[in-house]
C-alpha cells in the first residue's frame, strides 16, 4: 500500500476524532462507528473497542491542520466524502452536539467545501 494512500486515511482519522471528541466526550457509538469505518478498508487491521477508544484519544492531540492540509490535496469528491464522514460520526451517538457542528462547518471550509454542499451531504437525522 503506497505511503500517500495511508497518509490520507491517517488523516481522515485524525479528522474524525476531533469531531468525535468535539463535544468533550468520547462515546462508545462513536467507537463502534470508528470500527465500521475500519472494515470499509479491507487491509486495515481489526481493532477491539478499546484499542480504537486508545487511538481516537491519541489522535484527538494530533495536529489536525496538518491533517486538513493533507485532505485538502485530494480532489473535491474525496473531501466532500471526508465530510460525509464527519456528519456519521458527529450524529452516530444520536445527538448533533452544537460544537460538533461548529468543528464540521469550519473543517470543511478549511477543506475547501462551500457550506450547501456541507448542508447537502448531512444525513437525516
Amino acid at each position: 500500500m503506497g505511503d500517500n494512500l495511508v497518509s490520507v486515511i491517517e488523516a481522515q482519522k485524525v479528522i474524525l476524532a476531533h469531531v468525535a471528541i468535539a463535544d468533550g466526550h468520547l462515546h462508545q457509538a462513536e467507537v463502534n462507528t470508528a470500527i465500521a469505518m475500519a472494515k470499509e478498508v479491507p487491509w486495515m487491521p481489526r481493532e477491539t473497542p478499546k484499542s480504537i477508544r486508545t487511538q481516537m484519544r491519541y489522535l484527538e492531540k494530533a495536529d489536525v491542520d496538518a491533517a486538513i492540509e493533507r485532505v485538502r490535496t485530494l480532489p473535491l469528491a474525496e473531501r466532500v466524502r471526508t465530510v460525509k464522514l464527519m456528519w456519521v460520526m458527529a450524529l452516530c451517538d444520536g445527538e448533533l452536539h452544537p460544537q460538533e457542528e461548529i468543528v464540521i462547518y469550519e473543517m470543511a471550509d478549511q477543506l475547501g467545501v462551500d457550506r450547501a454542499t456541507v448542508i447537502s451531504v448531512q444525513p437525516d437525522f
